[in-house]
């Protein structure tokens, strides 16, 4: 038998039905949301930080808590998205839920612009709708896109890539946060190092060409 834990909120509960459980599918991904820049990183980023501590959410932070309410390492799975998504803040403003009158009084504004949102439309992801962007779109639509309009980073805290766009006034704006075969690559070492069950992902759809599956099967020495 296996559960999913999409969030802390679970950890209570751990040490009391872990014994029932062969293992735990960790979903450490959607992450992008209230002040969170990432998707799906693997640790903090201080080049790209949380305003609200609650936001303070990685992949690491996710396994040591549940580690620390009594689940077996060998229990845990960690999540993987074949996707990524554009970061809440940059479209709404950062809601910190801990502060009193906090829909009131935002931690953060939106960053993006009605140019940004357009340019997302246009490649056939309407923010008003959903932030999340297939990795095969993520490849052919904005990596790829003719007019160079994207460009590639990589985090060596957060070990995830993300993409830039520019502002009217030059300004670099963080556009959207993912994974790519390197941070599969050292997500596998990591579940490895950590002891744990293996991986899971959402979803298999979304991989270009089966890139990110292959990555991880032949990172964590699964023949296929």
């Amino acid at each position: 038998m296996g559960a999913n834990a999409e969030s802390p909120k679970s950890w209570v509960d751990v040490k009391a039905i872990a014994p029932s459980l062969d293992y735990i599918n960790l979903m450490t991904y959607d992450m992008a949301y209230g002040t969170q820049y990432f998707n799906s990183n693997l640790y903090n980023s201080t080049q790209w930080p949380t305003v609200a501590a609650a936001d303070k959410y990685s992949a690491d932070f996710v396994v040591s808590n549940y580690l620390a309410a009594g689940l077996k390492p060998s229990q845990m799975n960690l999540g993987i998205g074949f996707y990524g998504r554009v970061p809440k803040r940059a479209i709404e403003p950062g809601i910190d839920w801990s502060k009193p009158d906090a829909q009131k009084n935002p931690a953060t504004q939106p960053y993006f612009g009605p140019a940004q949102i357009e340019l997302f439309k246009s490649l056939g992801v309407d923010l008003s709708k959903d932030t999340y962007v297939k990795y095969n779109d993520i490849v052919a639509k904005l990596i790829n896109d003719p007019q160079k309009r994207f460009s590639q980073h990589w985090d060596d805290e957060a070990k995830v890539p993300w993409l830039s766009v520019q502002s009217a006034d030059g300004k670099t704006l963080f556009a959207l946060s993912y994974e790519n075969p390197r941070s599969v690559a050292i997500k596998a070492d990591y579940i490895k190092s950590k002891g744990l069950g293996g991986a899971m992902f959402w979803e298999y759809g979304a991989d270009d060409n089966n890139q990110l599956a292959r990555q991880l099967a032949d990172s964590l020495g699964i023949k296929h």
